[in-house]
């Protein structure tokens, strides 16, 4: 939060959160407060198709990391003096590899526009709605500002 509040000032940050119930506890919530976090809750049962982390992000570093894990249990499978360091360094080298090839800033804000969050768009987010929850009547009760 230092370096939000340090490059933007004043300004609130918001946070789009499932229902999760431990995103709900009232120490969490209040140290949001206190921090000039606002969180968002998305409807329930709809954060795999309105969470621009679950769109394109999730997506590429899994990905990511199934293409890395593959490499290191090639690797693996050559005998190294003290196998477990090898392993663990090598397991955090491919984590680290696949987070800055999927968290760009261009993915990011795809992901937003994709889910219809940002720019906020209640066609788009009502069609992704109708596509993963199926019957209109469910549809309706989204709740959207």
């Amino acid at each position: 939060m230092e370096s939000w509040n340090k490059h933007r000032p004043g300004l609130d940050a918001i946070v789009y959160c499932d229902n999760l119930a431990v995103h709900r506890q009232p120490t969490h919530l209040q140290w949001a407060k206190d921090h000039h976090v606002n969180f968002n809750f998305l409807p329930p049962h709809t954060s795999h198709f309105l969470q621009p982390l679950d769109d394109l992000l999730f997506a590429v570093y899994k990905s990511q990391l199934n293409l890395l894990a593959r490499r290191l249990n090639s690797a693996l499978s050559m005998k190294a003096d003290d196998e477990d360091e090898l392993s663990n360094a090598m397991l955090s080298a491919a984590h680290h590899i696949a987070i800055s090839k999927a968290f760009s800033k261009k993915r990011i804000i795809k992901s937003f526009d994709n889910t219809g969050i940002f720019p906020f768009n209640k066609e788009k987010i009502l069609a992704r709605a109708h596509q993963n929850i199926g019957a209109p009547d469910k549809v309706s009760q989204l709740v959207l500002i």
